[in-house]
């Protein structure tokens, strides 16, 4: 769930803080009530916000006027937060190419995924895309001399590419835990450490065998 911020609106204002909300004050008067929180019509803010509801509580805290960053950081709690989860093939293939590696300046020191070139190259989605075969259909945006065009992902593209991202740490999670790279629905009974996952025993599984 997302949420315009109305400047007049005290539940809105909690979110941004005072200071930066009059930073980003933009006059004017509104005809109809606020969008987000149905206040009275009153000073509105220029750009709509938004706010990630995911998490615990009010939510993360994570706001962007941009809506498809917010249901990005959505997707990550939903899945995170999940009781159950589907493993795929398209995750264990995922899971083959994560660029693990280990810090040992932070805290104690632990291994953890390259979250810059976590399949080996910056270019994330290029990177996933390649794995499936997967070609970019939207616009273009360069053209070599021999007319070869190189395009976009579309919207549509970069929303899945991201959510298979996404899912494939929860299924790393899950493998790691089960001791099993297999396909198949799992499910926990609350969310824990101390929640192990359990495999639908009705669910059909196939063991890992992406290229």
């Amino acid at each position: 769930m997302t949420k315009h911020v109305c400047i007049e609106c005290p539940d809105c204002r909690r979110y941004l803080g005072i200071l930066e909300l009059e930073r980003k004050r933009q006059g004017g008067k509104l005809k109809d009530n606020c969008p987000g929180c149905g206040c009275k019509p009153g000073k509105f803010l220029k750009k709509a916000i938004y706010f990630c509801d995911g998490g615990y509580g009010d939510g993360c805290g994570m706001r962007s006027p941009d809506k498809n960053d917010v249901e990005n950081c959505e997707l990550v709690h939903k899945t995170m937060d999940s009781l159950e989860f589907e493993v795929k093939q398209e995750h264990l293939t995922l899971i083959k190419r994560f660029n693990i590696k280990f810090d040992q300046d932070c805290e104690f020191g632990a291994g953890y995924i390259d979250p810059k070139r976590p399949y080996g190259n910056s270019d994330v989605y290029n990177d996933i895309a390649e794995m499936f075969g997967i070609k970019p259909e939207g616009a273009v945006y360069n053209t070599n001399e021999d007319g070869t065009e190189y395009r976009k992902f579309t919207q549509t593209q970069t929303n899945y590419l991201w959510k298979l991202h996404v899912e494939a740490v929860q299924a790393l999670k899950i493998c790691c835990q089960t001791q099993s790279f297999e396909t198949g629905l799992y499910r926990r009974e609350r969310i824990s450490m101390s929640s192990p996952w359990v495999k639908n025993e009705n669910s059909p599984s196939v063991t890992d065998g992406a290229n």
